[in-house]
């Protein structure tokens, strides 16, 4: 509440003070110079709270049950209504044809950074296939860092059907057991177990082929 003094206010020079007024004075300016550090105080603490919040969003943030944009009613741990956007790793390229028979294509490659121990990396690779020979077939396998991925092999085999057919053809899987952080995902050429090295073309005419990689957890 605003000082008031009962005496006549303001006083000329000469005019007595009394005791009263003087206290109520000092009263009032102790009481204001109060607020005004409590307010300082309050300002102080939102600004801090604000700086630690920003540091929270910049950094590491963990929070315990669901999450929901757009919905109030999340039931997986984060559920989104609406358009959501995925970060996968591509290589993609339009040729060359390779004409390697049994090894590496080293045209075709993908860098990837794993970031968690736990999780799998979903490898898909399009291109075009061909083999040639007198009873002969390949496999077109995706390996990382030069063997096939702990959680089993990955790849698709061709048969020669006594024609020089170039097919399209996907291949799609999941490298399991792979430990966090940089990897190289390969494309590699073989005969499989008890076939001879067949006459092998990927690619044809320079069309497109690409490699996809991300990184998901498995059920």
């Amino acid at each position: 509440m605003p000082f008031t003094p009962d005496a006549p206010f303001p006083k000329g020079r000469g005019d007595g003070l009394r005791s009263k007024d003087w206290n109520d004075l000092v009263n009032e300016v102790l009481r204001i110079d109060a607020d005004k550090m409590n307010q300082d105080e309050v300002q102080q603490l939102t600004q801090d709270r604000v700086s630690k919040a920003g540091d929270a969003m910049q950094g590491p943030l963990t929070i315990d049950g669901n999450l929901g944009v757009g919905t109030t009613n999340p039931l997986a741990k984060l559920t989104v209504d609406g358009s959501i956007i995925r970060r996968v790793a591509v290589a993609t390229g339009l040729g060359p044809t390779d004409q390697t028979d049994n090894g590496q294509i080293v045209s075709r490659v993908l860098n990837f950074t794993k970031l968690y121990e736990d999780t799998a990396i979903r490898i898909l690779y399009c291109d075009n296939f061909r083999i040639m020979g007198d009873a002969t077939r390949s496999r077109w396998e995706i390996r990382v860092n030069g063997t096939p991925p702990p959680g089993g092999e990955i790849y698709q085999a061709k048969h020669n059907s006594g024609g020089n057919y170039h097919d399209p053809a996907t291949i799609i899987g999941y490298a399991t057991g792979l430990p966090a952080g940089d990897h190289q995902i390969q494309i590699w050429i073989r005969p499989p177990p008890g076939s001879p090295v067949g006459d092998a073309f990927t690619g044809w005419n320079d069309s497109r082929w690409t490699i996809e990689a991300e990184e998901v957890w498995i059920q």
